[in-house]
């Protein structure tokens, strides 16, 4: 690289800026990186070397190859300016003697490898010199005062040769400067658009609309409206241009027949340039969707003069043609003025003598060509139509290229800001949890992960959710690209991976949370293993939003007795007793929740692990709604009360049967609701002798009592069986009679709805009668039955004979004891209890 070149060539800006961004944050990743482990390798080293003696080595090398017009590795240009920020006096000395001396082949060599290099990006770093006796930055100050210390000398040349120029034509030049043109649909620079014309290019769906489409769009990184724009709209907008460029041409050397050879046509627009020139000049937040509409010179030509009364001339001849009635009235090709951009209305009521030609100045014309089609249709396109001064354009090519360097800092400061946008911590947001970009992030930008730069392994990537990349990971069961991960943040002792363990998400959910719901055991395996042992005494006990802890959570989510073993050998010594008593929002404790899981397995194992002394206690833990016992009974799984009621103390047994919820309901209610299984045999077994009449006689607050609770959950001939098998022989007819607050028996709550359900009913009454009675007295076994029906009821049923869907209820009732009475429903024997005929 020559630093002579850089100085000559205009800034091309073929690079889209976002590339040239990106590249600069990768190489901005590479030299932290280098920097990084040189510190790692100078420390280790038994030569008696520092960083600081390497770099400076380095640097003295750069500088010994500028001064010598050798070609350099632009990486390694950029690592050195990166750690130094800086060339000290003597390098700018030599560069400046260098300069004098090189030639422009020279100049033009080194240029093009210059322009394009990330190294000018370095003047925009926010980083400070780190002391104030430090030298500004070097390398980027050393071309810029070049250039304008070239491009000053430049200037007076030329400001001479102009105003000899200018002089000649004094009046002519105050016409000049007081040249202006307005269109009123054309008043401001935001409105001069290719789609602002009546027969311009109009995109083809609204910016809403592509908004629209970005919402199901799995890429975050894609924006439909930045691909129409740049894509889409410029290819329609660049195919109109090239088709119209002809009849441009055409009407142009027509407008100056008498001097068609001064007419210089440019090309049409590349796409390249078109989309540069969008993104840089014309940013979205200052002007409307398509951006890719500002560009209004697709098409274009210049006139060039060599004084002002011919550049005047030339320029009105043009307006003027625009105005006659040759072109309005045009059946092929018409021309209108979109606007007239004199850069010489800066100097207006400026005396002659205190203008400063410092910079180069023109007239450009904007100019809507319309043409007419085969089919009668009007297509038309915006161009552009450049007067130049033959002065201000000898003036241009001297320095010119000069001052684009000085002006390319504005490009620069735009790739800097849009580098600042699209930084490693945008990427790394963007990335999600997809594989292969987060494996490219942590090759391009290792340090950001070794150091946790910017607390990045910290960074809550959705605000909805607040989640890290850790919760993420977890979520989707990626333990291996997290231990890659950890091998980088792992080689920093300042890193605390633990840490990352207890950051909290909107809901309060730890990593570990999710890692409780995960059932696949070599996954669990794999998380566990990348966690350090310290943390887990923090771990376990943090609380979500609900107040739920992971071991909460393992007794709500797992299944397996083997995952749930994984977890419970992570818990410290002496942990454990604890972890059973913590309370979440409802008051529930793990044993609760666990009460609920229909693994049989896990409850085995989970409650194997309670301690022998805490079971007592434990069966009247209490949450908002009952006690553990209670929840026992309400689920009856049988390992629990294999392992927690056959394990407890009879007194403990005594009090956790009688021990009422809220409502009154004692573990009874809740134990006779759901279907009877092994589970209620052993709750049943469980039962004191002495308790059960009490038991099934008490009411809670609404006054039902278990045997309420049984008739209307009980569907089952064998439920029946197994539940009432508990209640004494001898009290099972006067528990029959007991009325809630309703005043309904136990047989009157029940709600059946058609005759299959109430034969059924019948039958397992019945049996219960048949029970009931000492003998075979049929007459007696009828007045019993009545009994519990009572005769209120049957009389106003028997006023509804015959009326089904007047109260079902009743009526029902009515039809089972008339089914009784006539002998359609008959009497079971013995051994056909179970029999549903």
């Amino acid at each position: 690289m020559n630093i002579r070149h850089t100085l000559e060539k205009k800034p091309v800006n073929a690079e889209r800026i976002e590339l040239f961004a990106e590249q600069y944050n990768k190489l901005q990743s590479k030299s932290d990186v280098f920097l990084y482990y040189l510190k790692e390798v100078v420390k280790k080293s038994k030569r008696k070397v520092s960083e600081e003696d390497v770099m400076e080595t380095l640097s003295e090398t750069i500088q010994e190859l500028i001064k010598r017009r050798m070609p350099l590795l632009n990486e390694l240009l950029f690592l050195t300016l990166w750690y130094e920020r800086d060339i000290n006096a003597k390098h700018k000395h030599n560069n400046e003697k260098e300069e004098k001396r090189s030639t422009r082949q020279q100049q033009q060599q080194q240029q093009q490898q210059q322009q394009r290099s990330e190294c000018l990006l370095i003047n925009a770093s926010t980083v400070s010199p780190k002391t104030a006796s430090d030298p500004p930055p070097k390398l980027y100050e050393v071309i810029k005062d070049y250039a304008e210390s070239e491009s000053k000398r430049g200037l007076e040349v030329g400001d001479a040769q102009i105003r000899t120029v200018m002089s000649k034509s004094k009046n002519e030049w105050e016409e000049l400067t007081k040249l202006s043109y307005q269109n009123a649909r054309y008043k401001s620079e935001v409105s001069c658009r290719q789609d602002k014309i009546k027969h311009g290019v109009k995109p083809g769906i609204n910016a809403s609309q592509l908004e629209y489409i970005d919402t199901f769009c799995q890429d975050s990184t894609f924006k439909s409206s930045d691909t129409y724009d740049y894509n889409i709209y410029l290819s329609e907008l660049i195919t109109r241009a090239h088709l119209l460029n002809n009849s441009f041409q055409e009407v142009m050397q027509a407008v100056y027949s008498d001097d068609p050879d001064r007419v210089k046509f440019g090309p049409v627009k590349s796409m390249r340039r078109c989309v540069e020139k969008a993104q840089i000049e014309y940013p979205r937040h200052k002007f409307a969707w398509p951006t890719g509409a500002q560009i209004i010179d697709v098409v274009r030509c210049a006139l060039t003069y060599e004084d002002v009364s011919d550049y005047l001339r030339a320029i009105r001849k043009l307006l003027t043609f625009v105005g006659s009635s040759a072109n309005l009235s045009s059946e092929e090709v018409r021309l209108e003025v979109m606007r007239v951009k004199n850069g010489f209305a800066q100097y207006l009521n400026v005396p002659f003598d205190k203008v400063e030609f410092d910079k180069y100045t023109d007239v450009k014309v904007n100019i809507v060509l319309n043409k007419k089609e085969k089919n009668n249709k009007w297509i038309g396109v915006v161009g552009e139509v450049q007067f130049i001064l033959k002065p201000m354009s000898d003036l241009k090519s001297k320095i010119h290229k000069l001052y684009e360097i000085v002006r390319s800092n504005d490009f620069y400061k735009e790739v800097d800001t849009l580098a600042q946008e699209r930084s490693m911590k945008y990427q790394f947001r963007l990335s999600g949890v997809d594989d292969q970009k987060l494996s490219l992030l942590m090759t391009n930008y290792p340090i950001h992960f070794m150091e946790n730069r910017n607390d990045i392994l910290f960074e809550r990537r959705t605000l909805t959710t607040g989640e890290t990349l850790l919760h993420e990971l977890v979520v989707l069961e990626k333990p291996d690209l997290w231990e890659r991960l950890m091998e980088l943040a792992m080689c920093n002792p300042k890193v605390s991976a633990g840490k990352l363990w207890t950051v909290k998400n909107n809901i309060n959910r730890t990593p570990f949370h999710f890692l409780a719901m995960i059932p696949n055991p070599k996954t669990v395996s794999m998380w566990l293993s990348t966690i350090p042992v310290e943390m887990f005494g923090d771990i376990w006990v943090i609380p979500e939003e609900e107040k739920k802890t992971p071991f909460h959570y393992v007794a709500v989510y797992q299944r397996s007795a083997a995952v749930a073993k994984l977890f419970v050998d992570t818990i410290p010594d002496g942990m454990l007793p604890t972890l059973w008593t913590i309370k979440d929002q409802q008051g529930s404790t793990a044993a609760h929740d666990l009460m609920r899981s229909d693994s049989p397995e896990l409850i085995h194992y989970m409650l194997s692990t309670i301690p022998t002394q805490m079971i007592d206690e434990m069966l009247l833990w209490e949450d908002n709604f009952q006690t553990v016992f209670t929840s026992i009974a309400t689920f009856h799984p049988k390992e629990a009360v294999e392992i927690l009621v056959n394990k407890a103390s009879s007194s403990a047994i005594r009090k956790a049967w009688v021990h009422p919820d809220r409502e009154g309901r004692t573990a009874l209610h809740f134990l006779t609701q759901n279907t009877a299984d092994e589970g209620t045999a052993l709750m049943l077994k469980a039962l004191p002798r002495d308790m059960a009449e009490s038991l099934w006689g008490t009411q809670c607050s609404n006054g039902d009592t278990p045997l309420h609770e049984l008739v209307y959950f009980q569907g089952s001939y064998d439920g029946l069986e197994l539940l009432l098998g508990s209640i004494p022989t001898s009290s099972i007819h006067r528990l029959l009679m007991v009325t809630n607050a309703a005043n309904r028996t136990p047989m009157e709550g029940v709600f059946l709805q058609d005759e299959e359900e109430m034969r059924t009913f019948c039958r397992l009454w019945l049996w219960l009668f048949r029970q009931t009675q000492d003998v075979d007295n049929e007459q007696q076994e009828k007045q019993q039955f009545e009994q519990a029906i009572h005769k209120p009821w049957l009389a106003e049923a028997a006023n509804q004979k015959g009326v089904a869907d007047v109260n079902k209820c009743l009526f029902w009732y009515a039809k089972m004891v008339e089914w009784y009475q006539t002998g359609v429903i008959r009497k079971p024997r013995k051994n056909q209890a179970n029999s549903k005929s």
